[in-house]
């Protein structure tokens, strides 16, 4: 499988409430596609047929770790969060190593995600990128494909009709998607003498929980009623949208 390319999953497979399933190899959400060795390029390529790569990170950090370049392959640069403002990006999670509420840190980084005006249109954006793709797959991702990723994973499963258990169940997988990464990461800080508390603050930051997802939900239902009006109401979806996207991403 993947080694190189962190929380890699197929959504393939999920089924929706009405006994339909999302088709296989054709949403793909995963971490940055960063220096990625040729059989994992070919693996992309010629397995999960992809197409397009749609990519929530900030210039900053892509400037860091760019996308690999893959031929034939559609790139979209979808910045979720404007500049200058606090995002879920690696570098500033790194940066709150020492504040003392972790969880607290990473709900109210959910909550913007959903309220933010910018967001919701890069989110938008993301769904007509989407809308286009009549074959093959496209991979989603950020630096970590964790929050930002998290969070488009549950807007596009909400809209082709999963339960809102199965879209906390695909999201908590990241917790062994990136297990080996982050104790990777964590062994550095280590050696670079951050103190155990430090450490395991950074971890909880890089990971995941179920009450971050679980803040983006609950705001969506204090903004807009539910995350299913938030989708129609933030990122104005139509009700024609959603049918085309059903009949494209899912299959009996």
């Amino acid at each position: 499988m993947f080694s190189k390319l962190v929380n890699f999953r197929d959504l393939g497979d999920i089924k929706t409430i009405d006994g339909k399933r999302v088709a296989k190899h054709r949403l793909l959400r995963s971490g940055v596609l960063y220096e990625l060795p040729e059989n994992e390029q070919k693996e992309l390529l010629d397995t999960y047929q992809l197409k397009a790569i749609v990519d929530f990170r900030g210039d900053d950090e892509i400037a860091k770790n760019p996308d690999d370049v893959l031929s034939g392959v559609s790139e979209y640069y979808i910045n979720i969060m404007e500049k200058d403002v606090k995002t879920t990006s690696q570098q500033n999670l790194m940066d709150q190593m020492n504040t003392n509420d972790s969880h607290g840190l990473m709900q109210g980084l959910y909550r913007q995600l959903i309220v933010d005006t910018f967001a919701q249109k890069q989110y938008r954006k993301f769904i007509d990128v989407l809308l286009k793709q009549d074959e093959g797959s496209v991979l989603f991702h950020c630096q970590a494909g964790k929050d930002r990723t998290g969070i488009g994973a549950a807007i596009i499963l909400t809209i082709l009709g999963v339960s809102k258990e199965d879209i906390f169940t695909d999201y908590l997988k990241t917790i062994e998607g990136r297990r080996e990464a982050n104790e990777q990461m964590a062994q550095k800080l280590r050696e670079a003498g951050k103190s155990d508390i430090e450490v395991e603050r950074f971890l909880t930051l890089m990971s995941v929980s179920a009450d971050f997802l679980e803040a983006a939900f609950d705001e969506a239902d204090k903004k807009f009623g539910s995350f299913d009006q938030y989708i129609t109401d933030a990122l104005q979806v139509t009700n024609q949208e959603r049918q085309l996207l059903k009949d494209m991403y899912l299959v009996d």
